[in-house]
Order: C-alpha cells, then sequence, then structure tokens
C-alpha cells in the first residue's frame, strides 16, 4: 500500500511540473516594447527583466511612442545579458515612423556568453559580437526563425539609419 501511494504522489508531482512547463520544456515568447524598456527622450543605457522567463535584456534606444535604434555614434541595440533558455524566433513589429525609403536591416546575433553592453554588436571581434544568425529587412520580412543553439541574442541596425520597433518577441 505505501509503494502504491508514493508512487503516486510522484506521478501527480511529475504531472504538476510538467503542467508549469518543468518536465517538457515549453516555448516562452518575451515581448520587449517601449512601455517595457521605457520611455526617454534621448538615447540611453536600459535594463529589465522579463517578466515571462528568467532572461534579462539591456540596450540603448530612445523613443516615446516606440523603440528608436540607430547605429551611427549611437551604437544602439537590444542584448540578452542573461539567458531564458535558447533562442529559437526572434519577431519584431515595425513601428509606421521607419522610413521605407531605403532597405531598413537589423542584424541579428547570436552567442553563448552574455554580452556586456551594446557596443558589443559594433565591434569587429567576433567573440564579442557573436555570429550573425540573419537580418530583419523592413517592408520584406517581420521575423527570423533560429537554428542552432544560442542562448543570448544582439539586435542591432545594419547601417546608418534609424529604425523603429513597436514591440520585439
Amino acid at each position: 500500500m505505501t509503494n502504491s501511494l508514493t508512487y503516486t504522489r510522484l506521478l501527480i508531482a511529475v504531472f504538476m511540473l510538467a503542467m508549469r512547463g518543468f518536465v517538457w520544456g515549453g516555448t516562452i515568447t518575451d515581448v520587449l516594447n517601449v512601455e517595457i524598456v521605457g520611455s526617454r527622450a534621448s538615447y540611453g543605457d536600459w535594463s529589465v527583466k522579463s517578466s515571462r522567463s528568467t532572461a534579462i535584456y539591456a540596450g540603448h534606444s530612445t523613443g516615446k511612442n516606440s523603440i528608436q535604434l540607430r547605429q551611427s555614434e549611437n551604437k544602439s541595440g537590444i542584448i540578452t545579458t542573461t539567458s531564458g533558455g535558447k533562442a529559437r524566433k526572434i519577431s519584431v513589429t515595425f513601428h509606421s515612423s521607419t522610413s521605407s525609403t531605403s532597405n531598413r536591416i537589423l542584424n541579428i546575433y547570436g552567442k553563448n556568453q552574455a554580452y556586456t553592453a551594446t557596443t558589443d554588436l559594433y565591434s569587429n571581434t567576433s567573440s564579442k559580437k557573436g555570429e550573425l544568425l540573419g537580418t530583419i529587412t523592413y517592408g520584406k520580412t517581420t521575423e527570423l526563425s533560429i537554428s542552432g543553439d544560442y542562448t543570448h541574442i544582439g539586435i542591432c541596425v545594419a547601417g546608418n539609419y534609424t529604425i523603429y520597433l513597436s514591440d520585439i518577441s
């Protein structure tokens, strides 16, 4: 009798953990928008822990109605400083303020060590920058599926222009 009771309790515990996503894992989607990363009038650094995963995101951006990223003197972008797991897909919603006069491209980088600052994304050293996983182009694509096992992601503008994002997930 004791063995069957212990076995039943174990099954219930495993089931409860599975329902919470601990046993078989599960997909968790973090969404970053201007409300989460902070509205600011000029470019500046920020850091925020996601409310869904264990990831901690940091960045250098500006924006009151959108997340504004620019490469030039600001070297802005978004990075993970603490992993929330293995990244599988990046999706963006471009804000209507993004100019469609030329291709506006976001570079997506991945690596298995924490980023320290958004300037890592502009480094000539691949150990700082990570591997270029692909790009997302305004007016053409809004997501990038990630193959490989990368625990840290970096997102930055590919050229000398500004990109406005409503959200990133």
